[in-house]
């Protein structure tokens, strides 16, 4: 079952497949969408997309008349797959959790990816919204998921940007491809916005091997908050290493204390996705940069007529940039991208 994973990836699974669960046989009583692998880890903007999803398929899966089953892929998914394989009916719908983790930057979330689509090739399978992207297609990763994807005839896979699924429809010939909103853009935040304080500025950076080529441009923005009397303050959105959540509610405390912190300032400077969404959750006003795969630019033009959120522009004077986006009220309301869930759960559930 295991033969396609590499032996480095392998030797990260050990001890789950070492410690399988004896679990009793499910009775169905109706079909059942299973979410087979929620992140668990320590990045808070993975977290909200576990989130969002669940939340999705809560509200969607009762409408149409399903059981919703889903698990963490590092607590659950490889000591389950045995007894997941002998449970899931041919009637039962499979989705995999979205994000960034598409393609070769984080193998192991791929290699997690491809066993799910491998095991269940008779079982409709939904990719939530992803980013696509490859540092190098010669690794043998990319044509494995050539190969395993498109051997799936009812497997369908959502981008969260244009550029993602320009790709996903080259390389993915056979599959179903589709575009729709990042599932962070729809978080169920119901926190009332904190007291902001007078001339806070939270800067949220990536330090990782998404960071982008933004040094000159953050170490200039930097400089003229400090000019226009702002006091400055760091934060992110992952939490420390090795940290993880045993359950979605912990994580939900977590993700929602990070938007109380954004709603704090006056405005939040991040190369992070999700430092971006959180901060426009929270009604702080935000000036994103772009990161290496891209994703920052792709999915903001989901939210470029959002005032108060604006993507740092390398050929504008940063002072005009910065009075911009801090002189605007910003505004957002999940509800803008109903009709793109209503879209999605069709194609899930009635398509």
């Amino acid at each position: 079952m295991f033969n396609f994973i590499p032996m480095w990836e392998k030797m990260n699974l050990k001890m789950i497949l070492e410690n399988p669960r004896n679990i009793g046989m499910l009775t169905h009583s109706k079909p059942t969408v299973y979410l087979l692998d929620l992140p668990g880890h320590n990045n808070l903007g993975d977290e909200a997309i576990g989130i969002s999803e669940v939340n999705f398929l809560k509200k969607y899966s009762t409408l149409y008349g399903y059981n919703l089953e889903f698990y963490s892929c590092l607590d659950d998914l490889f000591a389950r797959i045995k007894w997941l394989k002998k449970n899931i009916q041919p009637e039962d719908i499979i989705v995999c959790h979205g994000g960034g983790n598409m393609g070769d930057l984080y193998p192991y979330y791929e290699y997690i990816r491809l066993l799910i689509i491998k095991s269940f090739p008779n079982n409709k399978i939904v990719i939530f919204p992803q980013t696509y992207y490859f540092e190098d297609k010669e690794k043998r990763i990319y044509n494995l998921m050539k190969k395993i994807y498109n051997k799936h005839d009812k497997l369908v896979i959502y981008a969260r940007e244009e550029k993602s699924y320009q790709l996903l429809r080259e390389d993915f010939k056979n599959n179903r491809v589709l575009l729709a909103p990042d599932m962070v853009l729809s978080y169920p935040y119901y926190g009332e916005n904190v007291h902001k304080q007078k001339k806070k500025v939270l800067f949220c950076l990536r330090n990782d091997k998404e960071k982008g080529k933004n040094k000159k441009a953050i170490e200039a923005i930097e400089k003229n908050i400090l000019a226009l009397g702002y006091d400055i303050r760091f934060t992110d959105t992952m939490e420390r290493e090795g940290k993880t959540y045993s359950n979605l509610d912990d994580a939900k405390k977590a993700v929602d204390k990070k938007i109380e912190e954004f709603s704090s300032a006056e405005l939040v400077v991040t190369d992070r996705l999700h430092g971006m969404v959180l901060s426009i959750l929270g009604g702080t006003n935000c000036l994103a940069l772009d990161n290496s795969t891209h994703k920052v630019r792709g999915v903001y033009k989901w939210i470029h007529e959002v005032e108060g959120v604006h993507l740092f522009d390398n050929d504008r004077n940063i002072i005009e940039q910065l009075k911009d986006v801090l002189e605007e009220n910003i505004k957002y309301d999940a509800q803008i991208f109903s009709d793109n869930l209503e879209k999605m759960s069709k194609e899930i559930f009635a398509h």
